[in-house]
């Protein structure tokens, strides 16, 4: 018998053993440091896996290792993917100035880095309207305030620039990962907002990640409703700021697009009009949250024939409605295919049955699907079909979607309906169909 020792491996696959185990954030959980000490051999292969991934976050021990990391150039060169954090903990209000003269001095160390190519900013879950009422230049007063997230995205925009110009061979951003954008016009594809313009990503950007957050529903806003109201500018801006800017400049490169949302989005209070949205080599797509209220609203989707991948996680069907009127007038929501109950209600018939065969048939490629409800299946079961996908919306005083009872899909409302019970065995016969179908492409039979 010969012994073979792990030594004996050729050094790319021995790189491929090492770059399995936890990364730097989970450093604590494996040595991860450990591994770079066995030899010389080992150090040279672990460095590319541990300092691929670095981040940059809030408090000054962060500066302070990051900016001991980027002094490094043979740790500079391993640099792909920087992810910022700018939530929880902030600083009192005394030490933000501070902050800001540290976190503009990491910023600008992005040109340093030849091989970044992914970028990940992280905010904070809650957002106020304080930017909103006093201007995108109103005071640093706090890190949930729509000025201090434009003053960031500037800085970053600036540095990003910065980069291009003076690296001139730098690896172009190729992915842009946001979680807790604030819906307020921010970042800018569309060259509107000079500070705040990373149109000169758009053609090399691949991978665009977004999700985003509304307004806080605080004491201030009682009698404003916050965000709440159907009829707030930011709810009602945002959606075609997001199609415009975000999803039109960017759409003929991308590969791979999630567009996430932490409050429900597409047919109320603004709708979503993907008319005119091809994207060409799109591989992958996830929608989270999305709401379906007419015949044609998913058809954008269906156009794009390449996919291969399709996640639509906690998406409904809007079925009933109590529309005051006002939302018509403030948000121009189509109400065409809407079947009128009485004065301001309505009833919208389309069916996950129907969507499910016109995905099995129109989009021809797919070898992945998620459908899948954080709220109604636990944990979520991508091959369960979940109660929770039919939706009611009542603009009351403090409009509210009812999501029915996560037993049976009941949506407990005025019309006393099941939604989920009476088309059961349709959407069940047209979605075990599609897994079957997208299995059978994924096997390659």
């Amino acid at each position: 018998m010969t012994t073979l020792h792990i030594h004996d491996l050729p050094v790319e696959v021995l790189s491929l053993v090492l770059g399995s185990f936890p990364g730097e954030e989970s450093r604590h959980e494996f040595p991860f440091f450990d591994l770079r000490l066995v030899c010389r051999l080992w150090n040279k292969i672990a460095s590319p896996h541990l300092f691929r991934t670095i981040q940059l976050g809030r408090g000054r021990r962060t500066f302070q290792r990051w900016r001991g990391l980027l002094s490094r150039k043979r740790i500079r060169k391993h640099i792909q993917h920087v992810r910022i954090d700018c939530q929880n903990e902030y600083p009192p209000y005394p030490k933000i100035i501070e902050w800001k003269w540290y976190f503009a001095r990491a910023i600008g160390r992005l040109k340093d880095l030849e091989q970044l190519n992914e970028l990940s900013i992280h905010f904070e879950k809650s957002c106020d309207l304080e930017g909103w009422r006093e201007g995108v230049s109103s005071k640093f007063r706090s890190f949930f305030a729509t000025g201090a997230r434009m003053w960031i995205l500037s800085k970053l925009a600036a540095a990003l620039k910065e980069r291009a110009v003076v690296v001139p061979n730098c690896r172009p951003i190729r992915s842009l990962t946001i979680y807790n954008l604030q819906n307020f016009p921010a970042w800018n594809m569309g060259r509107f907002d000079e500070p705040t313009d990373i149109s000169f990503l758009t053609q090399s950007l691949r991978e665009l990640d977004l999700t985003f957050v509304s307004e806080n529903y605080t004491e201030i806003d009682f009698y404003d409703h916050g965000d709440w109201d159907p009829g707030k500018v930011t709810r009602c801006k945002f959606t075609p700021y997001l199609r415009h800017n975000w999803l039109v400049p960017t759409m003929d490169y991308l590969t791979s697009l999630s567009i996430c949302s932490v409050e429900r989005w597409g047919a109320i209070p603004s709708y979503f009009d993907g008319t005119g949205l091809d994207f060409p080599q799109l591989r992958s797509l996830t929608l989270g949250n999305f709401i379906i209220g007419h015949h044609d609203h998913f058809n954008w989707v269906l156009r794009q024939k390449s996919l291969q991948s399709l996640y639509l996680l906690d998406n409904a069907i809007l079925s009933y409605i109590f529309h005051d009127g006002i939302i018509k007038e403030q948000a121009n929501i189509p109400i065409h295919d809407w079947i009128v109950l009485e004065d301001s209600q309505y009833y919208f018939p389309g069916t996950w049955e129907i969507l499910f065969d016109r995905i099995n048939e129109e989009l021809p490629r797919l070898k992945d699907f998620w459908f899948c409800s954080d709220t109604g299946v636990y944990p979520p079961q991508p091959r369960k079909l979940c109660h929770v996908r039919y939706i009611s919306f009542h603009s009351c005083e403090r409009p509210i979607w009812n999501t029915g009872a996560r037993t049976d899909g009941d949506l407990e409302w005025d019309w006393t309906t099941n939604r989920a019970k009476e088309t059961l065995q349709g959407d069940t016969r047209a979605y075990e169909s599609l897994l079957q179908r997208v299995l059978r492409r994924l096997m390659g039979a």
